[in-house]
């Protein structure tokens, strides 16, 4: 195997796949729960946020460089045929729900903070900016993901 690809029977990868795994369930139980009952991101929430989007980019840069099975099962070790693969099918859910929608929701947060507070249109940015949470969710097929991933190998 080349020097840059990662092993993923390597200890360390399925390490790091189980605390994704872990997050994603987080994730799936308080994003739901911060849609229904939070109107403003606490400062903690919102560095909780930076550093698990921050996990998840760090995860999609490590998928580039993790070897991956074909069909007939053998270890595919070419970086090129690893990112094509990657790209054609998860790459873009990670992204998806990989945006820091905290974040953004924070640096947007004064032009609301602004507005009447009884307005009918502060209303609705309030729903429309815990709706832009939703992308989140996303990771929850991270589950799917993961659990093909053991499957069709013997990692455990």
């Amino acid at each position: 195997m080349p020097l840059c690809v990662i092993n993923p029977q390597a200890p360390w990868k399925t390490t790091w796949n189980v605390s994704m795994l872990l997050i994603v369930i987080f994730i799936s139980i308080t994003v739901p729960y911060r849609i229904a009952f939070e109107d403003v991101t606490p400062q903690e929430w919102l560095i909780c946020d930076i550093v698990l989007d921050t996990l998840f980019l760090i995860d999609i840069c490590l998928n580039f460089f993790t070897a991956t099975e074909n069909e007939s099962g053998e270890l595919v070790t070419d970086l090129k045929l690893i990112a094509m693969q990657y790209v054609k099918t998860w790459l873009f859910v990670d992204i998806a729900s990989s945006i820091p929608i905290s974040l953004i929701q924070q640096l947007t947060q004064p032009e609301i903070d602004q507005m009447d507070p009884n307005s009918n249109q502060n209303m609705v940015n309030v729903r429309i900016i815990k709706l832009t949470r939703l992308p989140r969710l996303y990771r929850l097929l991270r589950l799917l993901k993961l659990i093909r991933l053991y499957k069709s190998n013997k990692f455990i």
